[in-house]
């Protein structure tokens, strides 16, 4: 059973609190914007499709009302949870037409932050990980290579489907958004050559 802790393993009512306020929006179908504490600039807008006792995951509507991929965010980053509409509301009638309604859940481990990438990288052929609180104004897309205790490994990729010559770790304790299969990686993923290893 979920008891809400922090990663210092003391209960988080706030985290709590968001907690069942998201697991509402999911059991409503209700549209949700999100505001993070480590980007303050960034609103997420979408339907809540997961809530694990780490992560919550969104199917992602973009500004043409059309779902966009998946965006795992750390609880423990979340600010405000804001209600926007339900199943009735213009966003999901629109997504009914356009046959992405209901919005559905990845196969992502939302418990655990090494088995979120783990999962990440056996879902999708290249994911984005965001470290916001070193700095919010960059990410990182690539293939996830490995991932141990406290560290993952990406070859990551550049914005011209150009393998980079190494590899990138990243503490896992610093990634604080986790995207899958938006159509930016997709459009990637089908100009870039197969990867080689890389030592």
């Amino acid at each position: 059973m979920d008891t809400s802790k922090s990663k210092a393993g003391g209960t988080t009512p706030r985290r709590a609190r968001l907690r069942v306020r998201l697991l509402d929006a999911m059991a409503e179908q209700t549209l949700v914007r999100i505001h993070r504490a480590s980007d303050t600039t960034h609103r997420h807008e979408g339907y809540v499709v997961g809530v694990g006792s780490a992560w919550v995951l969104l199917a992602v509507l973009d500004p043409r009302i059309e779902l966009d991929g998946w965006t795992a965010l750390r609880l423990d980053d979340l600010l405000r949870v804001k209600r926007l509409g339900g199943p009735e509301a213009f966003p999901a009638r629109a997504l009914r037409r356009r046959g992405q309604w209901p919005s559905t859940a990845v196969p992502l481990d939302l418990d655990d932050d090494g088995e979120l990438l783990r999962s990440a990288g056996r879902c999708a052929p290249l994911v984005t990980v965001h470290t916001d609180v070193l700095d919010a104004s960059v990410c990182f897309i690539g293939e996830v290579v490995s991932v141990d205790d406290t560290t993952a490994t990406l070859q990551t990729i550049d914005p011209d489907a150009v393998w980079e010559e190494h590899t990138d770790d990243w503490l896992l304790a610093d990634i604080t958004r986790v995207d899958v299969l938006g159509g930016y990686e997709g459009a990637l993923a089908l100009v870039a050559l197969p990867r080689r290893g890389v030592g």
